[in-house]
């Protein structure tokens, strides 16, 4: 049961390394699939620390914050493809309205991500850019117009 338990949690958190802005990158094995409709947990590969709705709120303009990991729903993150080979990355902590990671600034290092009301946003729709060393980036649609 624990060993259940524990590829449960597994599952539900994939343990993926992430980096904030300009691009997020995370590490999967070669045979990873990104699977829209499946939640996931990014962690920043640098810090160690995971992609976080600072105090689980829900608002528009909440800030995305690093956090140790908890397995807590504020740093669960579902993939929705948007149809066009980019995906949106919306918080578990709510269903409607589905509250996404917005890039609205201007990608740069030490740039705030933030929560923001899913829309017809440029800002929030991520392509995952495989890489040679088996990770991904993550770019913004809005970077690649």
């Amino acid at each position: 049961m624990k060993k259940i338990k524990k590829l449960i949690s597994i599952l539900l958190c994939f343990m993926i390394i992430a980096a904030l802005v300009p691009a997020l990158n995370f590490k999967a094995s070669a045979t990873t699939t990104i699977h829209s409709g499946s939640y996931y947990c990014l962690r920043n590969r640098s810090s160690g620390y995971y992609l976080d709705v600072t105090g689980n709120t829900t608002y528009n303009g909440t800030n995305i914050e690093q956090f140790q990991h908890g397995n807590y729903p504020s740093e669960r993150w579902q993939i929705i493809s948007q149809g066009n080979g980019y995906y949106k990355l919306r918080t578990s902590l709510i269903d409607s309205p589905q509250m996404v990671i917005d890039g609205r600034s201007f990608c740069a290092p030490g740039v705030q991500l933030i929560l923001f009301e899913s829309g017809a946003y440029t800002e929030q729709e991520w392509y995952f850019e495989k890489q040679s060393n088996g990770t991904y980036k993550l770019r913004l649609l809005r970077d690649n117009l």
